[in-house]
């Protein structure tokens, strides 16, 4: 954790609420070796001198189990794709897992993966419970400070000088783009790191030891076709073995995939290569297998013979060359079979034997236990390659509209239940991966319609990611994107898909507390829905856009600008309800309603809306709510407005409520969990109970630190620190020190561009401006 926030510690008892409230005591389960659902590879051979290399690396050596320990170990594998990264990767792991305490496997093509894995390694060594393991910045920084400090067993005693250390291996897999690890690779610990790449320059990761993977030797790449192919080793067959190897020119992938064309159609050695070289296609791929030294004559088009599979394999080979090839989940392309493109299967019968056919010829893997597929990214390299732009095009458009499809639709937008993340969670690597697809080929998405679908899932992976914690500057890209993607095309600025972009943009901005970016959005969104012309009755969008606007006075303190956009609000969901759901009640707008009033000194008024709305959501779903935080917003809210009426106990009590609707929803890091630790801290303070106060403040920093939006609360956090311990008496030096570290975030956000106004003298109404007027 970073200095400058102080640290994280065990909460002490707090009057009425248990410690265990807010944290467990931990222990790590060992042995842990985490390998997702990998099974060892019996067919691995030949890479006997690259695995030990990586031993006089990664091996633990004279390792003391009572101390901690400088830099990790670290060997990078670099090489084209298929020539067998992933395979040694695998072999290390479960030949050397008896030399490790902890084995654990992290998917590294994108950030987003690298959470997901992150997560289930968090899970797999206890770190977590698997039904609280939700924001995956927490199960980052968990994992990421075990592994800087591997106590074996209860976390509790990591102090304890006595208490063993383990040492691990951690394996970051597919880290094509290697920047995505700079956010998860430790800086210290008693372990080793190995990673496999694509990209050579992967080996200058902080100076890590490496080599780039070749292809099999001849005799070695032959010894495996002939032990894939199922022949015996007679002289004929090992000369036939030899030649089709350096036909292959020892490519693992190639090797494989050779066997498997083999087996299927009973070829003998000899008569795949008679096959093989009359194949009259152009040498089109021979870039991605091989460099220009190293080349053959000629490319691997014959060797996944596609055009001996049935066309209804080949579009489904095709259609999962535009998804994220790790896990495709068969409910995704199996939606409404009949609208898909010509020959693609039509039934689940056809679906099954069309997949069947892949599976048999090793193209793709199948995962019976989540029903989803895998694929290696050279296949998809070569089959996106042999189809015409046209092809492509269809089946780029084909993905885009399935992902859409698939994505869940609530009832009122912008608001997924924790019911839906599975479903969003499924979706949102193939989004992530068409947009690198129209990145390289923005020609992919000149349809307007298709440009509209992209747009439409891009803000809404973008607002899944906020209401899973994620920050708001990771979230802010994506919005940003959808934005421009409609304002590029006439046809779609007044779309519903435009205006929510729109609306979680403004609303982004005001998490960020970024007032004026704020109203700017949320005024636009309302422009155009007011062109728009939609009728109230059938589309909530112009309630969302009142609402947002009201909330975006609210960031610039404008009290009765907000009100009157709130009631707007309410006015046209009223409508709304009367041919939806009567039982829906907008708590947003009643919720900034009442904030609104409470800012203008009405505290009954706007303690009844809170009250109003907490006894709807109990009375919906019962006093342990967790379909959503907006249980946690009211009790926020109340405990505001309870504690500027002086009742103290029910202001503590209610803060504590939306605490715990907090945690149980998006956990640890939520930035309104964190507002609402430093609200309990001021309690505290009041009620001159400092442990219980450092610790939520604390808890606070752990929540805002090293997120650049969120530099004005922990500037906030760091001055009601230094006022604290003015209280408990604390030295001059302790006080003062905290103070200056207040102030120097304080002017970074302020010049900024956040604030326009710098004080000489800053007090507690200085640091109450660089945070949104919710957290103050």
């Amino acid at each position: 954790m970073n200095a400058t926030f102080g640290s994280t510690e065990a909460p002490p008892q707090e009057s009425g609420v248990a410690a265990s409230d807010f944290t467990e005591s931990r222990s790590v389960q060992m042995p842990c070796h985490f390998l997702h659902s990998y099974m060892r590879n019996t067919d691995f051979s030949g890479r006997e001198d690259i695995l030990s290399q990586m031993d006089k690396t990664l091996l633990p050596d004279s390792f003391q189990g009572h101390q901690r320990s400088p830099a990790p170990r670290s060997f990078v594998i670099s090489g084209l794709g298929g020539v067998g990264k992933t395979q040694c990767a695998l072999e290390y792991a479960f030949s050397r897992k008896d030399s490790f305490d902890a084995v654990l496997w992290a998917d590294a093509d994108t950030a987003p993966k690298m959470d997901e894995s992150f997560s289930q390694i968090s899970v797999a060594l206890g770190l977590e419970l698997r039904a609280k393991a939700g924001d995956r910045v927490v199960s980052r920084n968990l994992v990421m400070e075990w592994l800087s400090d591997p106590v074996k067993g209860s976390q509790v005693a990591r102090d304890d000088p006595t208490t063993e250390r383990a040492n691990w291996l951690l394996i970051f897999d597919n880290a094509d783009n290697p920047e995505v690890l700079e956010d998860f690779w430790p800086n210290s610990g008693p372990g080793a790191i190995l990673v496999t790449s694509r990209d050579p320059q992967a080996r200058r990761l902080r100076s890590s030891i490496g080599v780039d993977l070749e292809p099999l030797t001849v005799q070695s790449a032959a010894a495996l076709l002939r032990k894939l192919s199922d022949v015996d080793e007679s002289p004929d067959e090992v000369d036939a073995s030899v030649r089709v190897a350096k036909r292959m020119g020892g490519l693992p992938l190639a090797i494989t995939l050779a066997a498997a064309t083999i087996l299927r159609q009973e070829l003998l050695f000899d008569e795949f290569l008679d096959f093989y070289e009359a194949e009259p296609r152009a040498a089109d791929i021979r870039p991605i297998f091989l460099r220009p030294e190293n080349q053959y004559q000629h490319t691997l088009s014959t060797v996944w013979a596609l055009d001996t599979f049935q066309s209804s394999a080949i579009c489904l080979l095709r259609l999962l060359s535009v998804l994220d090839p790790d896990e495709i989940d068969e409910k995704i392309i199996t939606q409404d079979m009949s609208t898909l493109p010509a020959g693609y299967p039509d039934s689940n019968t056809a679906f099954i034997e069309a997949r069947t056919s892949l599976l048999t010829s090793s193209l793709v893997k199948r995962n019976k236990k989540s029903s989803s597929l895998s694929i290696h990214r050279l296949s998809q390299d070569f089959t996106r390659l042999k189809m015409s732009f046209e092809m492509l095009q269809e089946y780029f458009v084909t993905a885009t509209r399935l992902c859409m499809r698939y994505w869940p639709k609530p009832v009122v937008a912008v608001s997924y239940g924790v019911k839906d993340w599975p479903a969003c969670q499924a979706v949102v690597p193939h989004l992530l991966f068409l947009r690198g697809l129209c990145k390289k080929e923005p020609r992919l998405a000149e349809d307007p319609a298709v440009k509209l679908d992209l747009a439409d899932l891009t803000w809404r992976v973008a607002w899944y990611f906020t209401e899973r914690g994620s920050p708001a500057e990771d979230v802010e890209e994506l919005l940003v994107s959808a934005h421009q993607i409609c304002e590029s095309e006439p046809s779609l600025r007044l779309t519903n898909t435009h205006s929510q972009a729109l609306f979680s943009l403004s609303a982004i901005y005001g998490f960020e507390n970024s007032p004026q970016l704020d109203l700017k959005y949320a005024l636009l969104n309302l422009d155009i829905v007011k062109v728009m012309g939609i009728d109230p009755r059938e589309n909530q969008l112009l309630g969302l856009a009142y609402n947002q606007v009201g909330y975006a006075f609210l960031c610039n303190d404008n009290w009765e600008e907000a009100t009157q956009n709130f009631r707007n609000s309410i006015q046209v969901y009223s409508k709304w309800v009367e041919v939806t759901d009567r039982n829906f009640r907008p708590e947003f707008p009643w919720g900034g309603l009442a904030m609104a009033l409470s800012e203008m000194g009405k505290q009954e008024e706007a303690a009844e809306i809170f009250l109003e709305t907490i006894r709807h959501r109990e009375k919906k779903f019962g006093p342990a709510d967790t379909d959503s935080i907006k249980l946690g917003w009211a009790m926020q809210g109340l405990g505001s407005v309870r504690f500027k009426q002086g009742r103290l106990d029910e202001s503590l009590e209610a803060y504590h409520k939306a605490l715990a609707n907090y945690r149980a929803i998006s956990s640890r890091r939520y930035f309104r969990a964190g507002q609402v630790h430093v609200k309990l801290g001021q309690h505290y303070c009041l009620r001159r109970q400092f442990p219980d106060a450092d610790w939520h403040y604390k808890e606070a920093l752990m929540v805002f630190q090293d997120r650049v939006a969120y530099k004005g609360e922990c500037a906030r956090i760091l001055h009601l620190q230094a006022k604290m311990h003015e209280l408990i008496g604390d030295s001059v030096t302790v006080t003062a020190g905290l103070q200056s570290r207040a102030e120097v975030l304080y002017k970074e956000v302020v010049e900024g561009g956040k604030l326009s106004v710098y004080g000489a003298s800053l007090d507690e109404v200085d640091f109450d401006k660089v945070v949104a007027m919710w957290a103050r």
